[in-house]
């Protein structure tokens, strides 16, 4: 038997992505790189933070800005994730970024289920083809490789958005 849930669509949006500790407010269609593609606008709900470099527990938020991150395709449409990143006073560490479950601290603007979908499929198809595919940078003469384990060539040839490669 199918269960129906009676929620708003940003609820079902929400339930869909699995990120803990934000819920989504609003979808905006945007033009991307010539491609359609949705700014998913994220509000957090977690009340604590996380230090980025110890893993200490914070409760108050220092400063924060606007982050804006690759993720997995919804549908047909690139998503970009949209929220506000805090900055923590850790009474450990100081001033540091707070970590998250689903994008890293420092690194390319995607999420690391975008980095890990991209780390697997440069095993199996050229880097250039994923590079395409997402539209991500593809910048040395390397681009027709394939990845092998310990094989830099792709990090180069995806740009800025290296950090596929380390999981």
């Amino acid at each position: 038997m199918t269960r129906r849930y009676r929620r708003m669509p940003e609820d079902i949006i929400t339930l869909l992505l699995g990120i803990q500790g934000f819920r989504v407010l609003s979808l905006e269609p945007v033009d991307f790189k010539g491609s359609r593609a949705v700014i998913v606008h994220l509000e957090r709900v977690e009340k604590s933070y996380r230090c980025g470099e110890c893993g200490r527990m914070v409760t108050q938020g220092y400063d924060s800005s606007w982050q804006e991150v690759r993720h997995l395709t919804f549908w047909q449409y690139g998503t970009i994730l949209r929220f506000r990143r805090y900055r923590v006073n850790c009474p450990h560490c100081g001033i540091r970024t707070e970590a998250l479950g689903f994008v890293e601290v420092r690194g390319p603007r995607v999420t690391t289920a975008l980095s890990r979908l991209i780390y697997e499929l440069c095993k199996v198809t050229t880097v250039k083809a994923v590079a395409m595919f997402f539209a991500l940078a593809s910048a040395d003469g390397q681009e027709n490789r394939q990845a092998s384990p310990g094989d830099g060539a792709g990090r180069a040839a995806l740009g800025r958005h290296h950090g596929a490669w380390r999981r």
